[in-house]
């Protein structure tokens, strides 16, 4: 299977899933959260899916977790630590007035750290988590829920299996004819899928300032400027992805 065509999939898979969620199943979300760079995009695809629908959007909730650790999903180290993002959190949340649904969304699950890390953070923010019911929608590579060992429901909804040596599938659904202009002009070690789907959607990218982790806006300000025609290709991508989206919801 071609890269794209698994992205394809994926990205179809996960849109009929939250519109099942949404619904058919009429589950009113009152936080939507993304984790790292591929958390920021599946955000912002949600976000689609909701105004498509004609649905209310619920709060976004996006924080730069780095990965730094391979190891077990309770481990981490200070770049997985709820306490080096609780006051953007806070600030998020502030005005909702009560938190029962959350779903988090991810390209994919791997095993569990930034789920685990969204997950320690709800409980220092909200005052009671025993009511509160997680959705986890992501591709599946093994995940086993009950490592998070939490009070907080959670519902494991995997819109597709791993396959093997694919990662981030879904940053592969850019067209080659809008992602040649970034490709040809820079390394995927430079800018990989990930930020550069991020870039085509107009949204910053996590970066580390000072040894802190921040969303930058620096690649996509480096490939509005470096790249003269990107503002079309932006217009293209998102485009394209609303048609992809609108097939997904039929």
């Amino acid at each position: 299977m071609q890269l794209e065509d698994k992205g394809r999939d994926n990205f179809h898979n996960y849109v009929k899933l939250l519109k099942r969620l949404i619904v058919n199943q009429n589950i009113h979300f009152d936080l939507i959260v993304g984790a790292g760079d591929s958390g920021m995009s599946m955000s912002k695809i949600a976000e689609l899916v909701y105004i498509e629908l004609g649905l209310v959007i619920p709060k976004l909730l996006t924080i730069p977790y780095y990965r730094f650790t391979k190891k077990n999903v309770s481990s981490g180290n200070e770049y997985l630590n709820p306490n080096t993002y609780l006051s953007k959190v806070i600030n998020t949340i502030q005005g909702i007035s009560s938190i029962k649904h959350v779903l988090f969304v991810d390209d994919e699950i791997g095993q569990g750290n930034t789920v685990f890390g969204t997950i320690k953070i709800l409980e220092k923010v909200l005052p009671d988590t025993k009511y509160v019911d997680l959705y986890i929608l992501a591709e599946d590579h093994g995940f086993d829920p009950k490592v998070l060992k939490t009070e907080i429901k959670i519902f494991f909804k995997p819109f597709s299996n791993s396959q093997k040596d694919i990662y981030n599938a879904i940053s592969y659904i850019i067209p080659y004819e809008i992602e040649k202009y970034i490709t040809e002009k820079y390394s995927d070690e430079t800018i990989g899928s990930k930020v550069r789907m991020n870039s085509l959607f107009g949204l910053p990218s996590k970066e580390m300032v000072k040894s802190v982790p921040v969303w930058s806006y620096s690649i996509y300000n480096k490939l509005q400027k470096e790249i003269p025609n990107f503002s079309h290709l932006r217009i293209d991508f998102e485009k394209y992805i609303i048609s992809l989206i609108r097939k997904a919801v039929q």
